[in-house]
């Protein structure tokens, strides 16, 4: 429990300083504490309340015409990476979607000169992407980050339009699952809820105190380690379970 409760603070912080991260800090602690099915539900609550409450500190860098550019297709995205987990094993597809991650980060960062201009195409494409690798691999954050570097998003807008993006991503994957297992829904006593959420906010107070202190430039990078600690992540449990 103490190393799950460690894991929400420290992923409360690096989502108020980067954007993103919550997720790839304690999924693998929940999971392992309370089960997958469970513990992705956990997740996934947890994460979109930790963005719910960011969002109240950025609302005014939100990019509004970016989220609704972003949603519809990560939607379509999850239930096409829905149809295709049925049809893939979970191995195999965490493995192939960690190395098109991969190698997307690597000639994201490669390139210098040159980059796209954020149309609405180019953001229904990285939602419908990043809706598919959610669902097959949890890694949907990920393919968001590759986009924000290819069109160039200032950290500050990118991190902001983030937290209603992911609170809808979340809610609605909590909502899925419960549907089709109510068994999925995380069996908490009362006192344990109350001691995750006053982790969350300690993470956030904290996160608030570091954000402030640190750079845009620092946030970025810090946003790609998350990235590449995803992607990384995401290819050992793959094939770790081949």
């Amino acid at each position: 429990m103490l190393l799950i409760l460690a894991a929400i603070v420290a992923g409360a912080v690096l989502q108020r300083v980067s954007g993103i991260g919550f997720a790839v800090i304690v999924a693998p602690f929940v999971v392992l504490a309370v089960g997958p099915g469970q513990g992705v539900v956990l997740v996934q609550v947890f994460g979109a309340l930790v963005c719910v409450l960011v969002l109240f500190q950025v609302w005014k860098d939100v990019d509004w015409r970016a989220y609704w550019g972003l949603v519809p297709a990560s939607l379509v995205g999850i239930a096409i990476g829905a149809w295709a987990a049925g049809r893939l094993p979970v191995a195999e597809a965490q493995v192939v979607t960690a190395l098109i991650l991969i190698a997307s980060l690597t000639v994201v960062m490669s390139v210098r000169s040159g980059h796209l201009q954020r149309s609405l195409g180019v953001l229904m494409s990285g939602g419908a992407v990043a809706g598919v690798m959610t669902t097959l691999a949890g890694a949907g954050g990920v393919a968001l980050i590759v986009m924000a570097r290819a069109t160039r998003w200032e950290q500050r807008s990118f991190a902001a339009t983030l937290q209603p993006y992911l609170i809808t991503i979340s809610t609605s994957t909590v909502i899925a699952r419960v549907i089709v297992d109510p068994g999925t829904w995380p069996d908490l006593g009362v006192w344990e809820w109350a001691v995750l959420v006053v982790s969350m906010l300690l993470g956030l107070w904290a996160g608030t105190w570091v954000a402030r202190r640190v750079t845009q430039r620092t946030a970025t990078r810090v946003t790609f380690a998350v990235a590449w600690v995803g992607a990384i992540a995401t290819l050992l449990n793959g094939l770790a379970r081949l």
